[in-house]
């Protein structure tokens, strides 16, 4: 099996087991469900789910969590260090990463993360961007969650500088280095 070294800290390898790969058409019902258990109230019709935007962890047939993100992101006039770069020098974006709550802690949710930072690598990303759930019930672990897998906080740019961070951030070659050692 590759192993991925993470530059901030160390060698790491997939939890054993674990395939994480595009979502299959017939799993978009599943994605859709706990989308809707984690966040009620948010549209998540079927019909708007597009099965290129999401990743799935699974152990055999069994699906253990999910990442949903593009590679289209242009908005980084929201952020200090990037307000420079044009529109069409294009990031990598991630909305939502779900991992079932009996799984949570075991490198799931980094595996999916390092697929994706992958994904965006080989497009040459300029950064991946991610906005923590604002909900308190958790947030902090969050937060830790996403520093421990090479995201920093974004300052905003000045046009936003009334507000408080609420981007962080990471250059996909720096979260993980593919390896065969």
């Amino acid at each position: 099996m590759p192993r991925l070294q993470v530059i901030a800290t160390g060698t790491w390898e997939a939890p054993a087991m674990i395939d994480i790969r595009a979502v299959r058409p017939a799993e978009l019902q599943w994605v859709a469900e706990q989308l809707e258990d984690w966040k009620s109230g948010l549209l998540t019709r079927l019909d708007r789910l597009k099965p290129d935007k999401y990743l799935v962890a699974a152990e055999g047939e069994q699906l253990l969590g999910f990442l949903e993100g593009h590679h289209e992101f242009s908005n980084w006039g929201l952020m200090a260090r990037y307000a420079e770069l044009p529109t069409e020098a294009l990031g990598s974006y991630v909305p939502f990463i779900y991992v079932v709550p009996e799984r949570r802690g075991n490198g799931v949710g980094a595996a999916l993360l390092r697929e994706f930072a992958r994904e965006a690598a080989a497009r040459s990303s300029a950064a991946i961007v991610l906005q923590p759930d604002e909900a308190d019930n958790g947030r902090s672990s969050r937060i830790e969650f996403f520093k421990q897998n090479g995201f920093t906080w974004e300052e905003p740019s000045v046009e936003y500088s009334a507000h408080e961070p609420w981007l962080m951030s990471a250059v996909p070659i720096a979260i993980t280095q593919l390896s065969d050692a």
